[in-house]
């Protein structure tokens, strides 16, 4: 390809690939050696002859190769990629650092040694036969699509010949009147390794075309050179009429049996052919089988005697069934690998179940090392992670969040190492040092991990790193984040051990300790009435929760409960700490892990547990962050003092509930955990001020009346100004659906409004379509993102159109949105407006198209535009039943006519509510439930299923509860 060639396919792939250098070429393809941006590994990039691309068209070559991605055996380079770019048609595989079999062949310059031929043959042939039972013929086998990797065959190109075979009449009668392989090669296959039929033109052919064309490559494996030679125009005439020239006579030392085997595949006749590669197979496997020997057991016997003779043979014997149970495991590894490993791992990869996906990887790789496809399914497992530590030659061990004691060594430090995506637990080991363990997305692709001394007076602490934080909690998303410093948070809670040396110390009594006033009712108690009220049962210094001056018997390492915030702020200076900000406690607790976290933590429970456990573990490596007791922070909520976490008499969802009580509240449920910040922190003041959280009982509020709802309405009122839809661009590049680009005049400003319409191939006109509002990221991304990131693509696969509008402030439109969340602006109601009279003129689009059944329509909100939904279903009768997943009410306020609690009432048609009952965002008691209770749609078309999840709802469970409901409200479709 020319220089300025390889630089416009280089800019037109820049974005996904970065083309390094030519590795190859030929008359179909040329083939690229290139870095695969997203997820960091070498790939073979193929790019289409320019004019093949141009008579076959980017739909039908797009289709047809995308149908063999599904192949996933050890013997096929799997396709991984493919698309059009700039004109440009391409495919992508793994990069196989090997030879091409052609390459092998003209090293040898003749016939390859027997055994190397039947091992090649044989992996192709175990190649073809899992195509064939997939319904896929490759159509051009021959040595330069078959690359040897070590003693591995890898078979690719599966499915091109037939993707361009739409310019085969065109190109054939061209290439035969003059001489060249310009296309009939590339549509067809190639002349030399063309079966009969193929050769005379039978667009029919079936899967024993291949086991002809595999014949010829056998054949010139054995002896040196293929039966036919000369221009492809008389290549071709042989192959119909031709009588290739024995094998045995060209070859003489090629077993009679196998020569036999390999004319046989070289019929004319598909019906005088071995019927399938697995029949073929098999002949060889029985042909090649070492003949009995009886003659060299007499000669043993006469040498060493009967009984050296016996035991000569039984080494050999031992060795040969060694042998035949290796090969015989190997087969089993392989077809474990595909039928049982692979489905497994897509199984919990979709789930959302990371951690244990890539388990089964793990597995998979030692039974199938070589497995392209296994190696392609595991980038979208795991990622590959440089970790060291201070000090360096730490090991470096892995968990499954849910099997915490199976630790699996992966390296030690420094080093490179294959991690899972996603949540797991990462633990770093070595002598003379606390683990350091961590969970969650637990290092960056790159990272140093400090590690602490058993001396060092803090062991007992995890360090948590430094940077922007959030009060990530229902109510505080108006709150600015603060930047901290490096900290260290103690591991476990403090324990009644603990606690009992401040108590012994007298630090009741020890004003040093006590630097903040105790204020109640707006009085400071004096020294005396504060010692009156921080007293035990039997009236003793110490928590409420003891007697006698001390705790039961046993529960030495139970978190100490029963005290006040100014307690818990005693302590802290006695030890030299500090209790968290709200800031500091939700970056070391991981409130976002909550689906990991909760499960493994004490919530609804009669009692809390001990500390010096290994479950309930946040992303910082602390323990018990999630429920046990609840923990004081530093920061004020106007008289009242926050206190997180939960308790073991709370449910889960207070895990992230920005509570606060009365700083003197001495509930047995009140304990703390502290802080310690390096002398040198330069953390902003602001980390402990008063902070102002919002939070609506939403079980107590009511709607605006019908009066008030009347005039409340308006503001979604708009002009039926004329739509102006304009066809921007049709991308028809995917096997199941096209995209259509539309745009369309909106009702307010002078802007023009983008919608992604999805229409699948095989629907049947009229269709019913699901309108999508998503998540709240797209207000801070400027590319449309994956429709299977919403499971658009099963809603399409299932018949349905698939619509995605792009919102005011979204995606490529001018974001002009501070913030996603409720505010009591006139800004914020003007975006509300804005969304629906898009989402609205959305509707009125669709009304003009043939292919939409107008009366058959869902609306589908995701987090952000579930929280959306009942404006937009209220104020518009056309859907006609609504999927909303992870959605919920906002405890921000935002004014009447834009707060979604105004409408849920109006809202009449079926809705589907699907949640995580660990949603950080929208919790379970306070947010789900008071949402779908005022919903005004009847009981018995209203359903809510919750999932053990947090914010997000498991892809294969999202897709059978969402597309029961459309069969349901909507109507099977005719797919």
């Amino acid at each position: 390809m020319a220089d300025h060639t390889l630089k416009a396919l280089s800019d037109a792939l820049a974005d996904r690939y970065r083309i390094e250098r030519e590795i190859g070429a030929g008359g179909m393809a040329t083939v690229y050696l290139a870095q695969d941006l997203k997820h960091q590994r070498s790939v073979a990039v193929k790019v289409l002859d320019p004019q093949l691309a141009a008579s076959v068209g980017a739909e039908r070559f797009l289709r047809e190769i995308r149908i063999t991605a599904g192949l996933q055996h050890p013997n096929i380079l799997t396709l991984i990629d493919s698309g059009e770019a700039a004109g440009f048609l391409y495919y992508v595989m793994p990069f196989a650092d090997g030879i091409s079999l052609r390459t092998r062949l003209r090293q040898a310059n003749g016939a390859l040694p027997l055994d190397e031929a039947m091992r090649i043959l044989r992996e192709m042939l175990d190649a073809l036969a899992h195509a064939h039972g997939q319904g896929l013929v490759h159509r051009d086998v021959k040595p330069e699509n078959v690359m040897l990797v070590g003693r591995h065959a890898l078979v690719l190109d599966f499915g091109v010949a037939k993707a361009v075979s739409a310019a085969r009449e065109k190109s054939r009668a061209a290439s035969a009147e003059s001489g060249a392989l310009t296309s009939v090669g590339i549509s067809l296959g190639t002349p030399s390794y063309m079966s009969p039929e193929q050769a005379a033109g039978d667009p029919d052919v079936d899967h024993r075309a291949d086991l002809y064309s595999a014949g010829l490559v056998a054949y010139e494996m054995l002896c040196g050179s293929v039966p036919f030679t000369g221009r492809p125009h008389e290549v071709l005439a042989s192959q119909v009429t031709g009588v290739p020239a024995s094998l045995q006579q060209r070859a003489p030392q090629v077993p009679a049996g196998i020569a036999k085997l390999v004319m046989q595949c070289l019929a004319k006749n598909p019906d005088d052919r071995p019927q399938t590669a697995e029949a073929i197979i098999a002949t060889m496997d029985a042909l090649l089988k070492p003949a009995a020997a009886p003659s060299l057991f007499g000669r043993l016997e006469q040498k060493v005697g009967r009984i050296g003779a016996f035991a000569s043979v039984g080494v050999v014997l031992a060795i040969a069934i060694g042998a035949i149970g290796a090969l015989t495991k190997q087969s089993r590894d392989a077809r474990w690998v595909t039928t049982v490993a692979m489905p497994e791992i897509v199984r919990l990869a979709d789930a959302a179940r990371i951690d244990s996906a890539f388990m089964w990887y793990e597995r998979a790789v030692a039974r199938a090392p070589r497995d392209t496809a296994l190696a392609t399914l595991g980038e979208r497992v795991s990622r590959m992670v440089t970790v060291s530590t201070e000090p360096n030659s730490a090991e470096i061990a892995w968990a499954a969040t849910d099997l915490p004691d199976e630790w699996h060594v992966v390296g030690t430090t420094p080093a490179t190492v294959r991690l899972p995506r996603g949540f797991y637990r990462l633990r770093f080991s070595l002598d003379g040092y606390r683990h350091r363990e961590s969970f969650g997305g637990a290092v960056a692709d790159s990272a140093l991990i400090a590690l602490t001394a058993d001396s060092d007076p803090d062991a007992g602490m995890v360090l948590v790193n430094g940077g922007e934080a959030l009060a990530v909690m229902p109510g505080l998303s108006d709150v600015d984040p603060v930047r901290l410093n490096s900290y260290r948070i103690d591991r476990y809670e403090v324990s009644n051990r603990e606690y009992k040396k401040f108590v012994d110390a007298n630090g009741y009594a020890d004003a040093q300790w006590w630097t903040e006033p105790v204020v109640v009712g707006g009085r400071t108690l004096s020294v005396a009435e504060r010692a009156q009220r921080f007293v035990d049962r039997t009236g003793r210094p110490g928590p409420a929760s003891w007697e006698g001056g001390t705790y039961p018997s046993g529960a030495d390492d139970i978190p100490v409960g029963g005290i006040s915030w100014y307690e818990a702020n005693a302590y802290a200076r006695f030890v030299g700490k500090e209790l968290p900000t709200i800031f500091h406690w939700t970056r070391a607790a991981g409130t976002g892990a909550m689906t990991f976290i909760v499960p493994q933590s004490v919530f609804a429970a009669d009692a809390p547990r001990a500390s010096g456990g290994n479950l309930g573990m946040s992303p910082s490596g602390a323990f018990d962050m999630a429920g046990n007791v609840r923990e004081w922070i530093a920061n004020a909520f106007g008289a009242q003092r926050f206190i997180l976490g939960g308790g073991w008499t709370d449910q889960a969802y207070s895990f992230t509930d920005a509570y606060a009580q009365d700083p003197m509240d001495r509930s047995a449920i009140n304990g703390l955990r502290l802080m310690k910040r390096a002398p040198a922190d330069s953390t902003p003041r602001t980390a402990w001020a008063p902070i102002a959280r919002q939070f609506r009982d939403y079980a107590r509020e009511r709607p605006a009346s019908d009066d008030v709802y009347r005039g409340l309405v308006g503001v979604y009122a708009y002009d039926q100004v004329p739509l102006d839809a304009r066809v921007e661009s049709v991308d028809s590049t995917h096997a199941d659906y096209t995209v259509e680009r539309i745009t369309i005049a909106t009702p307010y400003g002078r802007e023009r409004m983008p919608i992604y319409v999805f229409v699948p191939r095989r629907g049947v006109a009229p269709m019913q379509a699901v309108v999508l509002f998503p998540g709240s990221n797209v207000f801070y991304e400027n590319v449309l993102g994956d429709i299977r990131s919403y499971a658009g693509d099963a809603i399409v696969n299932s018949g349905r159109i698939f619509v995605w509008p792009v919102y005011a402030s979204q995606y490529e439109r001018e974001h002009t949105l501070e913030s996603d969340s409720p505010r009591e602006t006139a800004v914020y109601r003007d975006h509300v407006a804005m969304w629906v009279k898009d989402a609205h003129r959305t509707l009125d689009y669709l009304d003009t198209r043939d292919d939409v059944d107008m009366s058959r329509l869902a609306y589908y909100g995701y987090s952000f535009g579930g929280r959306m939904a009942p404006i937009m279903l209220a104020t518009d009768p056309r859907f006609t039943t609504a999927i909303l997943a992870v959605a919920g009410l906002k405890m921000e306020r935002t004014r009447p006519e834009s707060d979604p609690l105004n409408y849920l009432p109006r809202v009449r048609i079926p809705v589907l509510m699907l949640n995580g009952e660990y949603d950080h965002f929208f919790p379970l008691e306070t947010s789900q439930k008071p949402f779908l209770a005022m919903l005004g749609t009847p009981s018995a078309q209203k359903r809510h299923v919750v999932f053990k999840s947090g914010h997000s709802v498991p892809r294969t469970l999202f897709i059978t509860e969402s597309l029961k409901w459309l069969d349901t409200y909507l109507g099977p479709t005719g797919r």
